[in-house]
């Protein structure tokens, strides 16, 4: 379906580690993706095929001919994957590698001298690590650190960035861990910033690590749309990540459920539950059933037991 083709061929070079150039030859010479066209010509690629391209990648890395695999079907493809390479010895050998304490305090440092690509060097280290631990000994501490040093930092654009960076990290950690075939599901959404992403996407990638499948949409205004992609894919639950509130105002959770939520009970199937979700200052808080204020604590009970 064509909302699913959402991404753009830098985007998917990013994530799968294939330079575009090598992205397009695979297409044209070998048949072995055939991406959506917008109307100004442009690629765009599903969640599907993002994962055939590692797939691909995989095989390749591993010793195989582009010509003799790129028309195999994608069950295939993951299959042929599974067996012949040996992705969990290699991210064993690679976790015990990282020292997460060090790429931490030197994430940290990059912030402080506002060096961008020392953040970057660093978190491009973690994306082998498991889920849980990159989220709790990495991404946490360093959104807190963000928080809690903000004034210091005094470079919105800056911030943004580090957030962006950070982003583009779990992202790719998303479509590596992707798996479709998790009988429960939950769709993801964000709306406002990249703080709201964040929280998405971390909470995206700890649903997976549980073994619940995820349908992510980031930056989604349409209620319906979100009802629309929960029907589709047998959803019961649905995550909302709202605008995050480096400055702590409680009155953030009143305002957007005036703003925006109060058309969830008529946008959303009864059948279907919302978690809305943002930072504060003091910690991460849940809004569930559209009027009750919890805490995480209901929020990682109710993810085990969707």
């Amino acid at each position: 379906m064509e909302e699913n083709y959402r991404y753009g061929i830098q985007f998917v070079s990013k994530i799968t580690g294939i330079n575009s150039h090598t992205v397009r030859a695979w297409e044209n010479r070998y048949n072995a993706i055939t991406p959506m066209r917008d109307k100004n010509k442009r690629r765009l690629y599903s969640n599907e095929q993002i994962k055939r391209l590692k797939a691909l990648k995989g095989l390749v890395d591993f010793g195989n001919s582009i010509s003799d695999i790129a028309g195999l079907p994608d069950e295939e493809l993951l299959n042929m994957l599974d067996k012949f390479v040996p992705s969990t010895k290699q991210k064993i050998q690679k976790e015990n590698e990282i020292d997460t304490n060090e790429v931490l305090h030197n994430c940290k440092m990059g912030i402080q001298w506002k060096k961008l690509g020392i953040l970057e060097h660093e978190i491009n280290k973690t994306y082998d690590l498991d889920s849980n631990i990159l989220i709790e000994k990495i991404v946490q501490p360093l959104m807190e650190h963000i928080q809690e040093n903000k004034k210091t930092i005094n470079d919105e654009y800056f911030t943004n960035m580090v957030a962006t960076t950070i982003n583009d990290a779990l992202m790719t950690k998303y479509f590596k861990d992707m798996n479709n075939t998790y009988e429960n599901k939950m769709v993801v959404c964000s709306v406002g910033n990249n703080f709201a992403q964040n929280l998405a996407l971390q909470t995206a990638l700890l649903s997976q690590s549980m073994g619940i499948g995820v349908k992510l949409a980031l930056n989604c205004h349409d209620l319906k749309f979100l009802n629309y992609m929960a029907k589709q894919n047998d959803v019961k639950k649905i995550f909302i990540s709202v605008g995050y509130d480096v400055n702590g105002n409680r009155n953030m959770y009143e305002q957007i459920y005036q703003k925006f939520y109060r058309n969830l009970t008529e946008s959303i199937d009864l059948g279907v539950g919302v978690i809305l979700g943002s930072y504060d200052n003091v910690n991460f808080q849940a809004i569930e059933n559209f009027k009750q204020l919890r805490s995480a604590g209901l929020l990682k009970k109710e993810l085990m037991h969707v």
